[in-house]
């Protein structure tokens, strides 16, 4: 006689799983469009328009920095660069269900992150609770299908890296890929930092650990202020224009 706990060990929801993420992909292609959002204008040409006036490798780096309003997006701009290399073309339809898919790796992220028999089960949960449409004005335009959704996947990742898999190196890399996925994506090191304080396991070289990751922390936002810097445009709203708008409105407007 099976028991509860045999039930929800069972490999079987991981065929349910796998029906989810089936279901919501073909949703996700019947829906999707080729049709450039204002956003994607924004992103997708202005960083082939840095990219083409370029001279010095150097500055071609630079270009996969360019921001999008107070966003670094460069590993959305990767992408671009890789479909444009692959298919001599920018493909918007393309770009949007490379979004969806980090959307399904994320759910299954979170469904690996329950570490004991009854895995299948919230795998099962996690990835069927993740994978919905709500996220509909951010995963039906390429360029936010991609870095609102990139963000959160490798902010996950890296704390997986560090709480479950014990890899520095891995939670650095992906950490890196969250700040350059979306500007948000730079709180993961100040949560990497405090797990990384305190982790028992890690008691014997706590200093060295946390001294490197902040070490990367700092670079990671130095690069991040450079390329705002470098390649964005300054903000029109100034103190003054605050200070001004404050004074001519009514608190409670």
């Amino acid at each position: 006689m099976h028991t509860k706990n045999d039930i929800l060990a069972s490999r079987y929801w991981y065929a349910l799983a796998a029906l989810s993420v089936l279901s919501y992909l073909i949703a996700a292609c019947w829906l999707t469009d080729n049709t450039p959002k204002f956003d994607d204008l924004n992103d997708v040409f202005g960083f082939f328009k840095q990219l083409a006036f370029a001279q010095t490798p150097l500055q071609k780096i630079g270009a996969f920095f360019y921001p999008n309003n107070e966003h670094v997006t460069a590993f959305s701009h990767l992408l671009y660069f890789l479909q444009y290399q692959l298919l001599g073309e920018i493909r918007f339809y393309g770009l949007t269900l490379i979004g969806h898919l980090i959307i399904v790796a994320t759910g299954c992220v979170l469904g690996c992150t329950i570490n004991n028999a009854r895995r299948p089960f919230y795998f099962a949960l996690f990835t069927i609770g993740y994978l919905n449409l709500y996220y509909w004005d951010s995963s039906f335009k390429a360029m936010t299908a991609i870095s609102n959704q990139a963000v959160i996947l490798f902010s996950l990742a890296a704390l997986f890296a560090l709480v479950r898999c014990k890899n520095f190196a891995l939670g650095i890399f992906f950490a890196l890929l969250a700040t350059f996925s979306q500007g948000n994506g730079v709180l993961i090191w100040l949560v990497g930092a405090i797990i990384l304080l305190l982790n028992a396991e890690t008691q014997t070289r706590r200093f060295v650990t946390l001294a490197l990751w902040l070490s990367c922390a700092v670079s990671a936002y130095v690069l991040y202020a450079w390329a705002r810097h470098t390649y964005g445009s300054p903000s029109p709203i100034s103190l003054a224009y605050l200070q001004a708008h404050w004074q001519n409105t009514w608190l409670w407007q």
